[in-house]
């Protein structure tokens, strides 16, 4: 027997044919394309809106439009973009009012998108100050689905507004295959306090680095009276004998063993000068 008629309400998805991924964050290589049918397989002539998602749990972002109406019980999604990591796989889920979800096969981002951000794969690490950082910051270039993007673009870092320390040593660096190496950097600064590296490049969105800090004084800079001469009779030793300190750059006490001298200011009259260690 021959049944003709209409087919009856749609409750089935059919998917004709499979989307295919492009590169990260670009228009699907393939765009799906469904049916509605009905409970005996009958493709349906409806025009219900049908949508798409991610599958719950996948970390990327679906993007394009994501809601579709179908057109004589068939719908195609034309603008679909998928950002996410290349090598993970991905399921697209469809959906539609009183028709049973479906979900496509896996799909993963062919390779990587346009260069959006920067990484810090390799956190620098402080030295002693004005020192070269006892382990340097590595930065990557990544698209907005965190791949790495082989790119030559120029990395540069600066210490976060505020601080007062000094970042020495070269602080731009071109890319290789996507990755910036920095290998001179010195900082100079309150020891064991912290401080922040800000890295740049162009428009692409900044990282700031985890603390570091000097770990210890810098080179000796100059001298520091720490307890001031007072006289006595003449001839005789000072009532209180001077202290001097050796101090870095940013005013911290060195360990230094250099001989200090002492003498008395020109134009005055006295003895021959002395030196005295530290």
């Amino acid at each position: 027997m021959t049944v003709t008629g209409v087919p009856g309400v749609p409750t089935l998805f059919a998917i004709l044919t499979e989307p295919v991924a492009a590169a990260s964050g670009g228009v699907l290589a393939t765009a799906p394309v469904l049916e509605l049918r009905d409970a005996f397989g009958n493709k349906s002539t409806s025009t219900a809106p049908v949508s798409v998602e991610l599958v719950p749990g996948t970390s990327g972002t679906l993007g394009g439009t994501k809601t579709v109406n179908a057109v004589n019980g068939q719908v195609t999604f034309s603008n679909l973009t998928l950002v996410g990591k290349v090598g993970t796989n991905y399921k697209l889920r469809f959906t539609a009012a009183g028709v049973a979800d479906v979900d496509s096969g896996d799909i993963s981002p062919s390779g990587p998108g346009a260069a959006a951000q920067l990484a810090i794969t390799t956190q620098p690490v402080g030295a002693a100050s004005e020192a070269q950082l006892a382990t340097q910051p590595v930065v990557e270039v990544r698209d907005a689905g965190g791949n790495k993007v082989a790119t030559t673009a120029s990395i540069a870092v600066e210490l976060v507004a505020g601080t007062d320390g000094v970042l020495g040593g070269t602080k731009s660096k071109a890319a290789v295959a996507g990755v910036a190496t920095f290998d001179n950097l010195t900082l100079t600064g309150t020891v064991n306090a912290n401080y922040v590296l800000r890295f740049t490049s162009g428009t692409l969105t900044a990282v700031n680095s985890d603390n570091t800090k000097p770990t210890g004084p810098g080179a000796p800079t100059h001298l520091t009276i720490k307890t001031q001469p007072v006289g006595a009779a003449s001839e005789a030793a000072l009532g209180t004998q001077p202290e001097v300190e050796i101090r870095d750059q940013k005013g911290k006490l060195t360990t230094s063993t250099a001989t200090v001298e002492v003498a008395l200011e020109p134009g005055t009259k006295g003895p021959q000068s002395e030196q005295q260690s530290v």
